[in-house]
């Protein structure tokens, strides 16, 4: 198993995923993160989750694609990865070969040329999209993507952590937790942590380096996470439902009731005479 996530900060974009690539008994580590940065002007990265060597046949069509274009359109770049899609849906229909991509592209529009030899471009802009060789189709993403076969995890994490006016460097250290928290709890997710990550100031995604994972992860240890438990048990516990202990006494009577035996036939007459004899 795979796991990618992407997110838009206000500031640029962030993509981070785990290493492991496991395939039966064997294991090994490799990066799952691709970038190609075309031109100070515009620049594309992806990860990939799904069966490493169709993730690798996706990887290559799309560089050899995206190599070939000298400008910055996103609607063609779209159509470009889409097609890279519908290939790999056609080559690998069976739906164990689908993959899921989570792609970030960032540019600058040209807005217009006056004839002559000078082109002027507009404000940066960049996007995340998540996609699947199922349907062959890119979808924008607002806030943020995840790519793998459970998420679960990620998801719930994400909606309580998630700001879209987090900078890059806090966007990083979210993408970092969340995937060591995927590394703990998720099969099939592991290895050591990669991120890319741009900034218009950039102009270029930039790797994010070992030792920066390593510093977020001692700043953000996921056993930090013991402590939302604990406010999570005591919001539980601590719930109006659970206060009514009258009702809760009661209850616990009845079902202590129910627990009793009934006595048998030939033990209750002897209680019945017993019984009479006190009233005499």
């Amino acid at each position: 198993m795979t796991f990618v996530l992407g997110m838009k900060c206000s500031d640029g974009l962030v993509l981070v995923s785990d290493t492991l690539e496991s395939g039966g008994v064997a294991k090994r580590y490799r990066g799952k993160l691709y970038a190609l940065n075309t031109q100070p002007l515009w620049g594309v990265a992806w990860g990939v989750a799904g069966n490493a060597h169709i993730a690798d046949k996706f990887s290559d069509k799309v560089k050899s694609l995206i190599q070939s274009q000298t400008k910055y359109n996103l609607p063609k770049l779209e159509l470009l990865v889409e097609n890279c899609l519908k290939h790999i849906r056609k080559q690998y229909p069976n739906p164990d070969d689908d993959i899921d991509v989570v792609f970030g592209i960032f540019g600058r529009p040209l807005l217009s040329d006056d004839g002559s030899n000078i082109e002027y471009y507009s404000l940066p802009e960049w996007t995340l999209y998540r996609g699947t060789s199922e349907t062959a189709c890119l979808s924008p993403e607002r806030e943020y993507a995840v790519a793998g076969m459970d998420v679960t995890l990620a998801s719930f994490v994400l909606d309580n952590m998630y700001f879209k006016m987090y900078r890059v460097d806090q966007t990083q250290r979210l993408g970092v937790f969340t995937t060591a928290l995927m590394e703990k709890y998720a099969a099939g997710v592991g290895g050591p942590i990669e991120g890319l990550s741009y900034r218009p100031d950039w102009g270029a995604f930039r790797p994010l380096l070992n030792g920066e994972v390593e510093t977020i992860l001692k700043q953000f240890p996921i056993d930090g996470m013991s402590g939302i438990c604990v406010n999570a048990s005591k919001w539980w516990s601590d719930n109006p439902a659970h206060l009514d202990f009258k009702k809760v006494a009661l209850n616990e009577l009845a079902v202590n009731k129910a627990k009793k035996p009934i006595p048998q036939s030939s033990n209750l007459s002897g209680h019945r005479q017993k019984a009479q004899k006190k009233k005499k």
